[in-house]
């Protein structure tokens, strides 16, 4: 099993990234960016090229600060406690706040 951090946080080239506790944190604390549903709505499947088969991509930006994140993982866990995570962020009234501002 495997969790590969491609990005996570704001920082400068070749600093490490956050880890996933953080990004859980701040999963608990900020809303996401809406404009990501457009994109994989911030879970994307194995597609066998750039997401290695077996795998789900984890990938978005928070609305009001930054803090991009991108992570393959294969492993169980850790794939039902970011999707619960992302699933209760987008339940927020801060969420739905600003997404409803983005519809036409």
């Amino acid at each position: 099993m495997t969790v590969t951090i491609h990005f996570n946080g704001s920082h400068w080239l070749g600093e490490a990234p956050d880890d996933l506790e953080t990004l859980i944190r701040v999963l608990e604390t900020e809303p996401l960016h809406p404009d990501f549903e457009r994109y994989g709505d911030f879970v994307l499947e194995s597609d066998g090229d750039a997401i290695p088969n077996g795998f789900v991509r984890f990938w978005g930006n928070f609305l009001n600060v930054s803090h991009a994140f991108s992570v393959d993982t294969d492993e169980p866990e850790v794939i039902d406690r970011l999707s619960a995570a992302i699933r209760a962020n987008k339940q927020t009234e801060a969420y739905k706040a600003a997404r409803a501002e983005r519809q036409p």
